[in-house]
């Protein structure tokens, strides 16, 4: 009988074998999972607790708290902590929540794209790219300052802000005069409106930023001979894809309604941007601020004034820019057949000029206009990300219809009255209005003045054109 019972007992222990070996697999893969997954948000807990020290310089008793994806909701990161500032009857508790872009998007990094916080309220992906760099300035550059350290601006302190927020207008606007430029060199021979150079320019701030980390890697420093080869580069990028866009795409088009080509510029600036996403990821670039590249103007007065080597850059290469076209539009056979194809392209052609090799080489020089703003965009501000060029770009086009579309005077002054209204009045109504104030005007412009302040081209017929 003992015989009989073990040999049942075998039995069923070799029967029940397999399933006891696939649940303790299934637990291990379980396990493994579990912990899997724990160190998959450790990035992402990093990336949000290293802001913690702009919200409280000594914060205690630090917590995180992770929610999963969904289909409907983002990875997000909660941190809590016990604040340092707290005044009697206040909150003690601080919190900061972190929503992250799918790593599938930005290629495996964590990239925050919006932030909830206790103190400044629901940030958006530009504010957060402020944040790292005001986070990167207070870690290796500039003291901390305690609140209410601060005395009140006396009238030269004020007077001096100003003279800051100008030189800041110049370097802004020189940006917009560049691409302004390009809508308005493309425009006159075409009348083509091409919303494509916005995402041009980001490619341009791309192939800097690429330069910079090759360079980087390559043990080498981005010196004045590696940023002009670099300019190089990108001047020849953006020229021959803008060259690129009208040989298989507007040059189909120019004979058709000036809706057809506008509409076109639309899908060739979602191109450019996917393709920069895709390669590059969604993730924003960040290049050091090199040291040696400021100087201070003022000091114990009130308010510092400095004075960025590049500010000055983009001025002289602007000044250069806008000498080398006038000259051109005057003394080159180039710019003689351009101005007869820009007033009448019929009667041009009718007179042997070549008017779409003309075409072709004024896409050739606006894609050109589109690197250098480009890569000064990539060293002034430090900031580059696939989606730089979409607002820029609307800008930059509101520039030139200030100007006047067929002006190239009027897209140089538009460009700093642009920049002009967008940081002044920033100062007067706050930052949340910049954006607001500048589509105004083009608004207004297009309301009361269509043809800008120097336009005085004439809108040709398609069956005009040749």
């Amino acid at each position: 009988m003992v015989t009989q019972n073990r040999r049942r007992r075998n039995r069923l222990f070799a029967a029940c074998r397999p399933l006891l070996a696939g649940l303790l697999l299934s637990l291990a893969f379980i396990s493994d999972r579990a912990v899997a997954q724990a160190e998959d948000y450790t990035g992402a807990i990093q990336r949000c607790t290293e802001l913690l020290p702009e919200f409280d310089a000594n914060p205690a008793d630090v917590r995180h708290e992770v929610r999963a994806a969904t289909a409907e909701l983002p990875v997000a990161v909660r941190v809590s902590w016990r604040r340092s500032d707290a005044t009697a009857g206040a909150d003690p508790e601080g919190w900061i929540v972190c929503y992250f872009l799918p790593r599938s998007e930005t290629g495996g990094a964590w990239q925050i794209d919006g932030m909830d916080t206790q103190k400044y309220g629901r940030m958006k992906r530009y504010d957060v790219q402020q944040l790292y760099k005001l986070h990167w300035m207070n870690k290796y550059d500039l003291p901390n300052v305690a609140e209410g350290a601060r005395e009140p601006l006396t009238p030269l302190a004020q007077a001096l802000y100003l003279l800051q927020q100008s030189l800041n207008v110049l370097t802004l606007g020189c940006l917009y005069a560049l691409l302004a430029v390009a809508f308005t060199v493309v425009h006159n021979v075409t009348r083509i409106v091409n919303l494509a150079f916005g995402d041009l320019y980001m490619i341009g701030a791309f192939v800097t930023y690429v330069s910079y980390v090759l360079v980087a890697v390559g043990g080498g420093s981005f010196s004045l001979p590696m940023v002009a080869l670099a300019l190089l580069v990108t001047i020849v990028t953006c020229a021959l894809a803008s060259w690129a866009t009208y040989r298989f795409a507007f040059g189909k088009m120019r004979r058709g309604p000036t809706t057809v080509p506008m509409v076109a510029s639309i899908g060739l600036a979602i191109i450019f941007r996917e393709i920069v996403r895709l390669s590059q990821g969604a993730k924003t670039r960040w290049m050091p601020p090199t040291k040696g590249t400021v100087w201070q103007l003022t000091e114990g007065l009130g308010y510092d004034v400095y004075l960025r080597k590049g500010h000055l850059i983009v001025g002289l290469v602007t000044a250069l820019v806008a000498a080398a076209m006038w000259w051109a539009g005057r003394h080159t056979t180039f710019g003689r057949g351009y101005r007869a194809a820009a007033q009448d392209p019929g009667m041009a052609a009718l007179l042997g000029i070549d008017v779409n090799r003309t075409v072709g080489f004024a896409f050739l020089v606006a894609g050109g206009m589109t690197g250098v703003a480009g890569i000064f965009a990539a060293l002034q501000y430090q900031i580059v990300d696939f989606y730089m060029g979409y607002v820029i770009g609307f800008k930059a086009l509101a520039a030139a219809l200030l100007g006047g579309i067929g002006s190239l005077e009027g897209a140089f002054l538009g460009g700093i009255l642009i920049a002009a209204v967008e940081i002044f009045g920033g100062m007067a109504f706050g930052d949340e209005w910049r954006e607001i104030s500048v589509f105004a005007i083009m608004a207004l412009v297009l309301i009361f003045r269509p043809a800008g302040l120097f336009g005085t081209l004439r809108n040709t017929a398609a069956d005009e054109r040749v």
